[in-house]
């Protein structure tokens, strides 16, 4: 089901109400539809640049709860570049 449908199945119950009432009611449920959409959308990247990010700082040691350095492998400027397109700026 769309957001429209959504939308709309939720504002039919507010009838018999007057039609410029529901048509706010359908206009509110879905800006508040899209919007949470488009939220999660954005965690998911967040979430997603995280674990990429996190992946520079090493993994964690299970012996001494520390972490196993990575920096030979890995620099700021490579931790810049992953950003850079988890933004789209590159």
């Amino acid at each position: 089901m769309t957001n429209e449908e959504k939308a709309k199945m939720i504002a039919k119950q507010c009838k018999p109400c007057s039609e410029d009432f529901y048509k706010g009611i359908e206009q509110g449920v879905l800006l508040s539809l899209n919007a949470e959409k488009e939220n999660l959308s954005k965690a998911e990247k967040w979430d997603a640049l995280d674990k990429k990010i996190s992946t520079f700082y090493g993994k964690e040691d299970e012996e001494t709860g520390g972490f196993i350095d990575n920096k030979d492998e890995f620099n700021l400027d490579s931790i810049g570049e992953v950003a850079a397109h988890a933004f789209g700026w590159m």
